[in-house]
């Protein structure tokens, strides 16, 4: 049977199609009908399973009698019926991104969305001195690496260093000096106890100095904290690691430690 076929062609009946093979062979037949806006007769759009334009798609509304999605709480505390709130995700190591990659939204602990400038950290280690004794700028240490933990290029702003010891092991509380670096200042030397040797290609690096800082503590032989404290109030990037770079100098007059490797550095700040 072909297709555009009449039945009952003596009353003036409707035509029908051939869907299951071409001019009749599989002898399946369907009725085209005009459906809404979908077609009419002579030009129709039929009907198939699966993802359509809009234009080949019969229109769908929400019922009348059901809400639509709420985008959040209808109050404070009270979360709409059908609500589609955004919500994130904790990680205790943020991710690190790529070009064009996504990530939901992270939170903190208490499910506060994590900012630039609002998450506390704090760093500590211990600083080498190889020897108790220290002249006026020598360094303490060789170059120091703060390995934050953070991904690379993280934002840090107020910035605070500390470096403390017993008051039992300074014999001299000499002022310190500091040089804060955002990148590793590779091509400059940095030794335990000799004068720092800055190359010009890293002065661009170096993003704060401090000189003369003052240990506050009792000098003489207790268990009281030297601190020596420097407070950085810029913002500053880690480099592609997540680190930031310290030089530890005495500045001044001498510094004289009761031994080696008593000097410890905490640094804190918001990133």
């Amino acid at each position: 049977m072909a297709d555009n076929t009449t039945l009952n062609s003596m009353a003036g009946g409707d035509v029908v199609e051939d869907i299951d093979g071409a001019n009749g062979t599989g002898g399946i037949k369907r009725q085209v009908m005009a459906l809404g806006g979908i077609g009419k007769s002579g030009a129709h759009t039929a009907l198939i399973a699966g993802q359509a334009t809009a234009a080949n798609s019969i229109p769908v509304v929400i019922a009348s009698d059901k809400g639509l999605p709420s985008t959040g709480p209808a109050s404070a505390g009270s979360a709409a019926g059908n609500s589609e709130l955004v919500g994130g995700k904790y990680n205790s190591s943020l991710p690190t991104l790529t070009n064009g990659q996504q990530a939901a939204l992270q939170l903190d602990q208490a499910a506060g969305l994590q900012i630039v400038g609002q998450r506390p950290f704090v760093v500590k280690g211990s600083i080498n001195n190889g020897q108790p004794t220290y002249a006026t700028r020598k360094n303490i240490s060789g170059l120091i690496t703060l390995a934050t933990g953070f991904p690379g290029y993280s934002l840090i702003a107020a910035l605070t260093i500390r470096i403390k010891a017993l008051g039992s092991n300074v014999t001299t509380n000499s002022p310190l000096g500091l040089i804060v670096f955002d990148a590793n200042p590779s091509s400059s030397t940095f030794t335990d106890n000799t004068t720092v040797a800055l190359n010009s290609a890293d002065v661009q690096k170096a993003i704060q100095l401090f000189q003369n800082v003052v240990g506050i503590g009792d000098a003489v032989a207790t268990d009281t904290v030297i601190t020596w404290t420097f407070n950085f109030t810029g913002r500053i990037a880690t480099d592609g690691s997540g680190n930031i770079f310290l030089d530890v100098e005495s500045w001044a007059s001498s510094l004289v430690l009761a031994s080696t490797n008593v000097l410890f550095y905490e640094v804190n700040g918001l990133w």
